[in-house]
């Protein structure tokens, strides 16, 4: 072969690879235009001393990272997939590496402009479920018809539970409607999990159907009124008869310059107040720290907390009592807890908080049987 063919080829072969990098980088580039990327990245240190050794938690490091990624595909049709890693570490552990990452999200969005579909791995949606730590794989359709939203989903899986975890997540069907009307913002869900088959027949065909109701008003510009009732009903062969729980709260929320405040009230139910698919922080529960109502039975708690701005510093405080802390009737232990807390947003995305709180249970006769005492600071970046 002469030179001149030699060079020819070579020049020919960089051009092609000239031309493939070139549309290469032109498909990345309209790729990365029609991608949104979003998520945190967030560290807690624990510190707790408890009266109960069992409770005894000291030192303990938590990290979470969370990656979305949201990409248009066509004009009616978005990919959107999300990774999320957690774990802890503590003073008998040592330092560990976190090794704890798992796709949450994996599904397909389309918006017909009439309706929202998603299909595929998502959170569980409806108040019975935190979404952000509770997924499923299924259909959840949303169909705004003027000032009201029509929810629908079913999940053919799901890592809901119910009924102190003796139930577990099989098929969940839920409905909702939402909106507003003048100063009131409702919404009303219903939602069913079907009944499990776990190896043990001692718990075998045990289903549960939620309901929940939330109505917010702003009676005037500085306070606003919350009502939300959540329930439980439970059905089976090996459940009693009306076996239902439900918590019912009323929350008063007033805004005064740079001050806020809550006032509220929550009574959970003769047979409990665990309204929820095993999540302690889904919307039809209630708890601060220590103390959640879903753990209570027949119980009253009251509830006080309050806010303000110190320069760029929120400063907190809130405080509780119940009457019942430890889910029975026949030993009610009343208990207490109280929470100081500070939240600086340093930057746009990056927040650094703490917070310092106390609980005291105390037995029928006013004896104090446990404290626990808890102190976090946390450091956030959202992007």
């Amino acid at each position: 072969m002469s030179n001149n063919m030699i060079k020819l080829s070579v020049a020919a072969a960089v051009a092609v690879a000239g031309l493939s990098t070139t549309s290469s980088a032109s498909k990345l580039e309209d790729a990365i235009k029609n991608t949104e990327l979003s998520g945190f990245v967030r560290y807690r240190f624990t510190d707790g001393s408890s009266d109960n050794p069992a409770k005894d938690k000291n030192e303990t490091n938590e990290y979470k990272t969370v990656f979305n990624v949201k990409s248009k595909v066509n004009d009616m049709v978005t990919a959107n997939v999300k990774v999320a890693g957690a774990d802890s570490t503590t003073d008998a552990s040592g330092d560990a590496d976190p090794v704890q990452t798992n796709v949450k999200h994996a599904n397909f969005i389309f918006d017909t402009g009439a309706v929202k579909i998603t299909a595929g791995k998502q959170g569980l949606v409806s108040p019975f479920g935190d979404s952000a730590d509770q997924q499923g794989t299924g259909i959840v359709a949303v169909a705004p018809l003027g000032a009201i939203n029509l929810h629908g989903a079913w999940y053919t899986n799901s890592d809901g539970k119910a009924f102190g975890d003796r139930i577990d997540g099989k098929n969940i069907t839920a409905l909702g409607v939402s909106g507003k009307a003048s100063i009131v913002d409702f919404s009303l869900w219903a939602a069913q999990l079907s009944e499990s088959t776990p190896e043990s027949n001692a718990t075998d065909g045990i289903g549960a159907t939620g309901i929940n109701l939330n109505v917010k008003a702003a009676i005037t510009p500085m306070v606003t009124v919350e009502l939300n009732h959540a329930q439980m009903a439970y059905s089976g062969d090996n459940v009693p008869d009306d076996f239902t729980q439900q918590q019912s709260r009323v929350v008063g929320i007033i805004s005064a310059g740079p001050i806020k405040a809550k006032i509220g009230v929550v009574k959970t139910g003769d047979e409990g107040g665990d309204a929820t698919f095993g999540d302690s922080d889904a919307q039809a529960n209630f708890q601060l720290d220590e103390i959640s109502a879903h753990k209570t039975i027949d119980s009253t708690i009251f509830y006080f907390a309050a806010s303000m701005n110190v320069g760029p510093v929120v400063v907190g405080a809130e405080h509780l009592t119940t009457d019942d802390i430890d889910g029975t009737t026949n030993d009610e232990k009343d208990a207490l807890e109280t929470r100081v807390s500070v939240k600086y947003p340093m930057s746009k995305n990056f927040t650094v908080s703490a917070f310092m709180s106390q609980s005291e249970v105390n037995d029928n006769n006013d004896t104090t049987e446990d404290t626990w005492t808890k102190s976090r600071i946390e450091m956030k970046y959202t992007f």
